[in-house]
Parts: C-alpha cells; sequence; structure tokens
C-alpha cells in the first residue's frame, strides 16, 4: 500500500512540474508574441517546442500529452488575444 501511495505522490509531483514547465514556456511565448496573430505553423512551433523542453527535463510525452499540450496553447493563446 504505502508503495502505491508513492507512486502516486511522485507521479502527481511530476504532473505539478510538468503543468508548472508548461505554463511558464507558454508565458513567454505569449509575452513574446503579444501584439501579433499566431498562424497554425506557429502554433506548433510551440507545441513542439513545450515538448522538447519538457522530453529534456526528462519526460516522456505519449501523444495524449502532445494533444493535451496544443489544447493548452490553444486555450492560452485566445485568452490573450481576446
Amino acid at each position: 500500500m504505502l508503495t502505491i501511495l508513492r507512486r502516486i505522490h511522485v507521479k502527481n509531483r511530476k504532473l505539478e512540474q510538468f503543468v508548472a514547465i508548461v505554463e511558464q514556456v507558454l508565458a513567454d511565448y505569449v509575452a513574446l508574441y503579444r501584439r501579433i496573430g499566431f498562424s497554425n505553423q506557429e502554433k506548433q512551433n510551440i507545441v513542439n517546442s513545450i515538448a522538447a523542453i519538457l522530453k529534456e527535463k526528462g519526460f516522456k510525452l505519449s501523444s495524449e500529452d502532445v494533444a493535451q499540450i496544443e489544447k493548452i496553447v490553444d486555450s492560452k493563446l485566445l485568452d490573450k488575444v481576446e
């Protein structure tokens, strides 16, 4: 039981780190490109950059993780545009 709890704790901590890194990178990109519109290629470049940074930090990303990053990017960019 303790092993399961430790595994859940580590998984949650990694998830928190994952979210914090994604939000920081997004904030950097949004600040950089705040006044211009984003093309689909630029959005994809942002997603690819975030995925590369997370992989460098030791995270293993599935296609579902990348899809979630895309959703976060879209929502953050729309928040800043509106």
